[in-house]
């Protein structure tokens, strides 16, 4: 297929929100179709039918899974809850949504709904994603856990949650059973991988200097294809590591006789979202969840298979904070103490009872993995899961072996090696030789001492690969990337401009601020509108919020006999406006910036460096996600 589209020849695709989301009523029961919404692993092969599940499907994939069977109607969803599923319930009625927007949407014209204050603050704050496990900003909508399953009875019109056992953190390294749960994992990947590569060569690897990616890698390498005829992504630029990563990643390639970043690589034509298509994906999966847009303007018609380390922080040390030192990190990133008093005691709030429905929720807790199970419910679900979302719906299927479940089951570290990387070291000394040995980015290590208590143990319990792999290699005739498809880029970049300007002239209507500010003040909006003209990557992240609060907020003043069906970007529209004077608020922070006041503007991590007598303001941006966007 042709890579190359001509300027009058780009297709339109257009999002269906009604099809792509779904309200169970418990009043219209009989009305509900069985239907895999996302996408499921199963038995090695991505489906997207949900005819085409085997009955013990897995749990890996990114989907909610919805079947009207006789008198039962099930719902589950995939091991890291990616769309998540909302509840409200009053009285005898329920409703359930695989996505938030929608089922208030829904709910609006019939029931009046609350605003959570304490949750809006709380997002409003945090660094990139929410923290709350199961509240929202409306009080009467809830999200499910990650391992709930629905099973309503609908002669009864009544609903029953199930709490599944994925016996996270239970096998000890020291144990067989450890090693055939690990095997396992290693096994059914380098198999996918095997089988995706013998159907395609529309597949990107990251490969950086961090842990995460190179345990994904290390599939690809232990699975035998020919690596070249894949994309090996690296970047290569002066933000963030990617230097040290670009260089890191180069030594793994002339060791193991591969090459990064080598052309085009994809065969596939492409079809165009609209603007308010582009609007409408990110807000009804990710609002009010998260701050950034991954969703571009281009879908490709052909699938695309992209591989990375989403999730690594929940197999390795690194979170260790506790439910006080975690109250500590998000109040430091908080705005000024003394001036939102409200808004710190909104984090204590939502971080308490997050971790009250955490304990509640998992079999057999250990609070030694409290840390791991507040990232698995929060960070893990709504940063990589959410993220997976926006890329399936741009036909790209964004996999990553750390999201499996057989891998969750292991302990991270046992009485002999309390250090939490152990379980990575051992992954990293039992299936590719010397892969180990390269450095890590950003200063990180394996503590020597744990790389060979790893090494007994792989000694102790022994990898044994009895398949016979020969080499899988596939040639696709590929084409140059022509005049044409660069003039194509530089028009897609101006589209995906649009989306976001459209946006950004929202945020900055007198009527978003009017009503914002009705809420807070005019210093946090102005903090915001200043944020927005400096942060380069991601310049929006701290505008969502405002739109989405400024939404959910009006759907609770609303008279549900007075509400009109309209979409998010139908609902943008009546935001627009005149604009506010961005030139004076800037005036006003540069007065204030000098006389050495504003040393703290929201949660945006602005650390404030000194050049001599020059203070410069510097954005410190979460650690990876700088390679999340598929823009």
């Amino acid at each position: 297929m042709e890579n190359v589209i001509k300027n009058n020849d780009l297709q339109n695709v257009k999002f269906d929100i009604n099809s792509e989301f779904f309200v169970i009523d418990a009043n219209n029961l009989e009305k509900v179709s069985s239907k895999l919404y996302g996408f499921c692993l199963d038995n090695s092969h991505i489906v997207l039918d949900i005819k085409d599940l085997h009955k013990d499907f897995g749990n890996e994939g990114a989907y909610v899974y919805v079947k009207n069977d006789d008198n039962i109607i099930t719902v589950k969803q995939d091991f890291v809850g990616c769309y998540g599923i909302y509840i409200f319930r009053q009285d005898d009625y329920f409703a359930i949504s695989n996505s938030f927007m929608y089922l208030v949407d829904y709910l609006k014209k019939n029931y009046k709904l609350t605003f959570n204050k304490d949750y809006a603050n709380a997002f409003l704050s945090s660094n990139l994603e929410t923290f709350s496990c199961q509240e929202t900003i409306i009080n009467e909508i809830v999200v499910l856990e990650r391992n709930a399953i629905i099973k309503i009875n609908k002669a009864k019109r009544s609903m029953e949650i199930i709490h599944k056992n994925y016996q996270e953190n239970s096998l000890e390294p020291d144990s067989k059973e450890f090693f055939a749960s690990l095997d396992m994992w290693y096994f059914k990947w380098t198999k996918f991988i095997r089988n995706l590569k013998k159907k395609t060569n529309n597949v990107m690897v990251d490969l950086t200097g961090g842990f995460d990616s190179r345990i994904t890698f290390l599939l690809f390498l232990g699975a035998n294809i020919n690596l070249d005829e894949i994309f090996i992504n690296s970047i290569n630029d002066n933000l963030y590591t990617h230097k040290k990563d670009y260089e890191i990643a180069s030594k793994i390639a002339n060791h193991y006789n591969f090459k990064l970043n080598q052309g085009n690589k994809f065969i596939t034509s492409k079809s165009y979202y609209k603007k308010q298509d582009c609007i409408n994906i990110f807000a009804y999966l990710k609002m009010p969840f998260h701050k950034q847009m991954y969703v571009n303007v281009e879908k490709n018609n052909s699938p695309m298979y992209s591989f990375n380390g989403f999730g690594g922080e929940a197999i390795r040390s690194y979170w260790n904070y506790g439910i006080n030192g975690f109250i500590k990190k998000e109040s430091n990133l908080c705005y000024s103490m003394k001036k939102y008093p409200k808004i710190l005691k909104s984090i204590k709030k939502i971080i308490k009872r997050a971790s009250r429905s955490i304990r509640n929720s998992y079999f057999n807790f250990d609070d030694d993995y409290f840390d791991i199970c507040y990232f698995r419910e929060t960070s893990n679900r709504t940063h990589f899961g959410k993220a997976t979302l926006e890329w399936f719906y741009l036909n790209n299927f964004c996999l990553s072996p750390i999201f499996d479940s057989n891998l969750h089951k292991l302990k991270l570290s046992d009485r002999n090696c309390k250090d939490k990387n152990l379980l990575i070291a051992i992954i990293f000394t039992r299936y590719i030789k010397d892969i180990i040995k390269f450095e890590f980015n950003d200063g990180k290590y394996i503590d020597p001492k744990t790389i060979k208590y790893a090494q007994y143990l792989n000694n102790k319990y022994p990898f044994i690969d009895n398949q016979n792999k020969e080499m899988v290699s596939k040639s696709n005739n590929i084409n140059d990337v022509s005049e044409t498809m660069k003039e194509e880029n530089t028009d897609i970049e101006q589209k995906n401009n649009e989306v976001m300007d459209y946006f950004n002239s929202v945020f900055l209507s007198e009527k978003t601020k009017n009503i914002f500010t009705s809420l807070y003040d005019d210093d946090l909006y102005n903090s915001i509108v200043l944020d927005s003209t400096k942060r380069q990557f991601h310049p929006l992240m701290y505008a969502f919020p405002v739109l989405g609060i400024n939404k959910f907020k009006q759907d609770c003043n609303l008279k549900t006999n007075n509400v009109n069906n309209m979409t998010y970007f139908d609902f943008l529209k009546t935001q627009e406006g005149n604009l506010v004077d961005i030139n004076k608020i800037k005036k006003k922070y540069e007065k204030v910036d000098r006389k050495n006041k504003l040393l703290t503007i929201l949660g945006m991590k602005f650390i404030i460096k000194n050049k001599g007598a020059t203070k410069t303001l510097v954005t410190v941006e979460r650690e990876g996600e700088s390679n999340l966007s598929p823009r």
